[in-house]
């Protein structure tokens, strides 16, 4: 992931890592956690 720093945009492909990241665990959690609701 640190590799991405070598790059002009590397801290803009690891923003987006990370909100994709985000994203996918959210999704993950509302799967998980809807027949419970």
């Amino acid at each position: 992931m640190f590799h991405d720093l070598l790059y002009p945009n590397g801290l803009l492909y690891i923003l987006i890592k990370l909100t994709v990241l985000a994203l996918a665990v959210l999704l993950w959690f509302m799967v998980v956690s809807a027949p419970a609701v």
